[in-house]
């Protein structure tokens, strides 16, 4: 404990001093700019934006929607127990922003590219979904089949050719 006070003096008579009283702030601001900037950067090395999906990812993206879907399809009316199983038509994109210039020889296109070496991600469209097959224990009922339908068409965009519902055995 004696050395705490003893090092707390030491610093404050140090402090007290003119000369170093005004050197100390401008350090102490410049101390403090660096760690700004330099937490800045980890945390853009540790997540890179530009990073492609993986398999993992696209899976777990389709099992998350089967499960949200499979949840809500139970609770229509005469449904019961249900399945589902999504198919995927394409993968998450990335659409990358672009400098457009014209001049007189035409216009020239060129990917905005960050210090990071990756280029600008202007939007993320998600993956497409090609069908979607349900399986329920009302799925020999007419009225059950076409509020199955009406639902997935709506939520997903999808055309009723893309959709199949059947009896679940």
């Amino acid at each position: 404990m004696d050395d705490i006070k003893q090092w707390k003096q030491a610093f404050t008579k140090w402090i007290g001093e003119g000369d170093r009283k005004r050197f100390l702030i401008p350090i102490l601001l410049l101390l403090g700019c660096y760690l700004l900037l330099s937490s800045g950067d980890k945390s853009k090395a540790e997540n890179p934006k530009n990073q492609e999906p993986t398999t993992e990812d696209i899976y777990l993206y389709e099992q998350s929607l089967e499960q949200r879907l499979t949840e809500l399809l139970s609770c229509v009316s005469g449904a019961g127990q249900t399945r589902v199983m999504v198919t995927l038509e394409s993968t998450q994109m990335n659409v990358y922003a672009v400098d457009v210039r014209d001049s007189m020889g035409g216009t020239e296109q060129k990917h905005i590219l960050l210090d990071e070496g990756g280029a600008l991600t202007e939007t993320i469209q998600t993956p497409q979904i090609g069908g979607v097959a349900v399986l329920c224990e009302g799925g020999d009922n007419v009225q059950v089949v076409a509020q199955i339908h009406e639902i997935l068409s709506s939520l997903l965009g999808l055309s009723t050719g893309r959709i199949s519902v059947t009896k679940m055995n």
